[in-house]
C-alpha cells in the first residue's frame, strides 16, 4: 500500500530517527499485508537494565512508548485483539557510531504481557551477554 511500511521497517525507522535525533516522536503509517494502522512513537523518561556484560555497560537506555491506532482490518474496531497494540522498546548505544540497539521490548497483546530482551550481543571487538 502506497506510503506505508511494514512493521519491521518501523523498528528500523524508530531506531535511526533516535539516533540522529535522540528523541522517539514519530508516527509510521504501516500495513502488514492484511491490517492497516498508525504506529504512535514517543519518549518515556530513560530507566536503567540490569545487565551482565563482559566490558563496562551503564545500563543507560531511552526508552520509546509505542502505541497502535488500528484503521482497517481488525476484527473489531480498537484494534486490540491482533498482536501487539502497546508497549514500550528500550534502546541503548552499544557499539561505535550513531546507532541505537533495541535491547528490550515489553508488548501489550491479546495474550497478556509478552517481553523479550536482547540475549548476545557480537560485533568486532564486542561481546556482550544480557541476563544471567
Amino acid at each position: 500500500m502506497q506510503g506505508t511500511v511494514d512493521q519491521l521497517t518501523a523498528l528500523f525507522m524508530i531506531e535511526r530517527q533516535l539516533a540522529k535525533q535522540d528523541s522517539c516522536s514519530l508516527i509510521v503509517k504501516v500495513f502488514d499485508g492484511l491490517r492497516r494502522y498508525d504506529l504512535h512513537f514517543t519518549n518515556v523518561s530513560a530507566e536503567e537494565l540490569e545487565v551482565s556484560v563482559e566490558r563496562t555497560f551503564p545500563g543507560a537506555t531511552h526508552v520509546c512508548h509505542m502505541q497502535r491506532v488500528a484503521i482497517a482490518g481488525f476484527p473489531n474496531s480498537d484494534g486490540r485483539t491482533e498482536g501487539a497494540y502497546e508497549g514500550k522498546i528500550w534502546f541503548a548505544s552499544l557499539l561505535r557510531g550513531n546507532l541505537m540497539i533495541p535491547v528490550q521490548m515489553e508488548f501489550n497483546t491479546e495474550f497478556g504481557k509478552v517481553t523479550g530482551r536482547l540475549a548476545d550481543l557480537r560485533a568486532p571487538g564486542v561481546h556482550l551477554q544480557f541476563g544471567k
